[in-house]
């Protein structure tokens, strides 16, 4: 097998890096559907006529792609600076030196092996060469852990995407080694062959992102916090039987996202599987256009695309009052049943239990109205 990695420049290559992501996003994921898009079978965007396209190709065929659009090349639209918040760090950042990952996109034959990896490495190099010292992203929930663990950071508010819901923005600062070095960062051995000068953690990093490299523990001891107060006052059922440690063991790489009154956190027919809990506020959900269900401090969501690996069949907003969500990722989840199957099994019987609950209560819901005719 024979992998080359470069950045596309021939109207062969973008097209293949187009009709990638059409296939992935817009077939698979149910995304970005357009009738541009699904008469062309490419998804591209205004944003691609400045970007830098970068691909993995193996035997010659194109099977990976991501775009960075760098500051160098243009200027960043109103929205973005609002997402990332660019005026944190422009005091402190040499102009020109930021880049905006996008489009990640990777055939499903591909998927968990080292390619993506391999790809993130050549462009972070290609990058960093180009002057760029910070690359910032956006991605589902279920995907933070994954890019904290190259480095990447939250240091702002999630938003809400008409397409997907939920996306946390992120960035990677190249020049502060140690903490590359503190998460074992695949990026780090870039780094110090790029950077050797960047040993110790610039100063600035400190007071950007306010807690500097514990802002995630911070989250992490709110997000505990809240589920034991839900497990001492039985609220929790998802976790019914388990210890504390076996709590802390499956969410110890959960993401805690905060939403306003409103904000869109699931849209219906995309196939992300994280499963959700509550642990503030109130979720609405909605399917077919109306409105099904009210979810509480200890509920569940996202359990029947999980167990079923189908697309989510409700789209779901924070209630009026906002929503504080604990996202369990199936990827984290799966690694812990296979080397703990007892955890897998009890997990799974409370997950069935939720869903015979809700589907008497639904049962009851339906036959009210038939009751109170014949009545």
């Amino acid at each position: 097998m024979n992998v080359t990695f470069g950045q596309a420049t021939t109207p062969e290559q973008l097209a293949a890096c187009m009709k990638l992501r059409y296939s992935v996003y817009t077939e698979e994921m149910n995304l970005y559907q357009s009738n541009e898009a699904q008469a062309a079978q490419a998804l591209t965007d205004a944003d691609d006529a400045w970007a830098r396209i970068f691909y993995a190709a193996v035997d010659g065929e194109i099977v990976a792609t991501s775009r960075g659009n760098l500051s160098c090349d243009g200027v960043y639209p109103q929205n973005w600076k609002d997402i990332w918040a660019f005026d944190r760090f422009d005091p402190h950042c040499a102009s020109g030196s930021y880049c905006v990952s996008s489009r990640t996109t990777i055939a499903k034959a591909h998927r968990g092996g080292p390619l993506m990896g391999q790809l993130f490495a050549y462009k972070v190099a290609e990058c960093i060469k180009a002057g760029m010292r910070i690359v910032f992203l956006d991605c589902v929930p279920h995907l933070v852990g994954y890019y904290q663990r190259l480095g990447a950071r939250v240091y702002t508010e999630s938003i809400e995407d008409a397409d997907v819901g939920i996306l946390v923005p992120m960035c990677i600062v190249f020049e502060d080694q140690p903490h590359l070095a503190r998460v074992r960062s695949a990026f780090l051995p870039i780094s110090q062959q790029l950077l050797p000068e960047s040993t110790s953690t610039p100063a600035w990093v400190h007071e950007v992102f306010q807690t500097g490299p514990y802002a995630e523990a911070a989250l992490q001891q709110r997000a505990e916090k809240g589920l034991f107060e839900l497990l001492t006052d039985n609220r929790l059922p998802l976790f019914a039987g388990f210890t504390p440690e076996e709590v802390l063991k499956l969410t110890d790489s959960a993401t805690l996202i905060d939403n306003e009154a409103g904000q869109l956190m699931i849209r219906a027919e995309t196939v992300y599987r994280s499963v959700f809990v509550v642990l503030q506020g109130a979720v609405d959900v909605r399917a077919g256009g109306r409105h099904v269900a009210q979810l509480h401090a200890g509920e569940v969501l996202g359990e029947m695309a999980y167990l079923l690996g189908g697309m989510r069949n409700a789209t779901v907003h924070a209630g009026p009052e906002g929503a504080s969500i604990l996202n369990l990722q199936e990827p984290v989840l799966r690694k812990v049943f296979e080397a703990e199957p007892a955890l897998s099994a009890r997990f799974h019987t409370n997950l069935a239990r939720i869903l015979a609950l809700r589907c008497v209560s639904m049962g009851q819901q339906l036959a009210a109205p038939a009751l109170a005719r014949a009545a």
